[in-house]
């Protein structure tokens, strides 16, 4: 199940960059403000998305720890509480 949603995403994720190049080639006047404003809104999306998850990580972290999931928190305390049941 994992594998074929893995494929899935690398496979849409290779068909939107062809789509976006092949719509950068086709567009023959390109402004430097659009470039500039494109660059500028990955830029700040990337940074503020990174901000986002270092705000969350401690609570996704204690939820993750909460509800038990494989490779939250110590991995060999998990591990060694599941083998003693």
């Amino acid at each position: 199940m994992q594998f074929t949603v893995g494929i899935s995403t690398a496979i849409v994720t290779v068909l939107l960059c062809i789509t976006v190049i092949a719509i950068d080639i086709m567009t023959r006047n390109k402004q430097i403000t659009t470039l500039s404003a494109v660059y500028f809104g990955l830029l700040m999306g990337f940074g503020l998305g990174s901000l986002f998850w270092a705000a969350m990580q401690p609570i996704v972290h204690e939820y993750l720890i909460l509800a038990r999931l494989p490779g939250a928190g110590n991995a060999g305390e998990l591990a060694s509480k599941n083998s003693s049941r």
